[in-house]
């Protein structure tokens, strides 16, 4: 992600590259559309910093910067606005091919920067919680509710925050709960809201979202899971965190050993006795 490319590698700029830094931060809407040579002439430097520049950050070349640009402008951009933006960009591509395409990037992005050892550890965290408790709202809410599906067969107490009384759960929930906001651009003020309060309270912080800068870091988490979110025109593709919360559930069951298999028995009995699914 660019903007924490840029955070990371700052300290070592030279002056050019220092400005073509804050001239593409500070322009998120006008700094996409350029080429190299308009970008390089706006700010006084040579074409050939700004290619080197974008070389410097690890990218194949200046289109590729390009392309991050763009997803910087997402995070900011309405519905509306990406959707006119995708239209612009794409309208001579197959839109399930390009959909696809996008997708298995972020889930090659995810792959690369996942980090197997904080999985594990929130993992951890999440079993030896007394309680959990979830914090996600709009689109998000989706990851929230198939993550706590799946906990929920092996953890005593998972539970989702609901705007009509997340501040009477969080109060009485046990002391040292572990409390998850889930989130991602644009950015649910009501879930940033609520991971504050709980860290008030005195409850253990976890956050998944695309950016360990998200708005949600305020609260100082102990626990923080990055995945890239991709914006396809006007939705927030959710491909590469599903993938992630398959990791995070696995985590758990390994980290649960004997006792995730014995559950998995005692449900399948259950689920059987139930008559839970239909039979062929």
């Amino acid at each position: 992600m660019l903007k924490e490319k840029i955070a990371s590698e700052i300290k070592g700029f030279s002056p050019s590259q220092a400005r073509i830094a804050r001239f593409i931060l500070d322009h998120p809407r006008e700094a996409p559309f350029m080429t190299a040579s308009q970008m390089a002439e706006r700010i006084d430097v040579s074409e050939s910093s700004v290619i080197r520049f974008a070389s410097h950050l690890g990218y194949s070349g200046y289109p590729d910067l390009k392309e991050a640009m763009k997803e910087l402008l997402l995070d900011q951009m309405t519905t509306i606005e990406r959707m006119a933006l995708y239209d612009d960009d794409h309208h001579k591509e197959s839109t399930c091919q390009r959909t696809m395409a996008l997708d298995m990037l972020d889930l090659g992005e995810a792959q690369k920067g996942l980090d197997p050892a904080k999985v594990e550890h929130f993992a951890k965290a999440l079993v030896q919680a007394p309680s959990v408790y979830f914090a996600a709202q709009r689109s998000s809410s989706v990851l929230a509710q198939y993550l706590g599906f799946y906990l929920s067969w092996f953890l005593p107490s998972v539970n989702h925050l609901t705007a009509d009384l997340f501040r009477e759960n969080l109060i009485t929930a046990p002391s040292e709960s572990l409390v998850v906001g889930i989130s991602f651009p644009r950015y649910s003020r009501w879930t940033v809201d609520v991971v504050s309060m709980a860290k008030e309270r005195g409850h253990r912080i976890g956050v998944i979202s695309d950016s360990s800068d998200s708005p949600m870091a305020q609260s100082s988490p102990e626990h923080t899971l990055v995945v890239p979110c991709r914006h396809i025109s006007f939705i927030d593709s959710f491909t590469a965190p599903m993938s992630l919360m398959n990791c995070i559930i696995m985590a758990v069951a390994e980290e649960l050993g004997d006792k995730a298999k014995g559950r998995l028995v005692e449900l399948e009995e259950l689920w059987t006795e139930g008559s839970v699914y239909s039979s062929k």
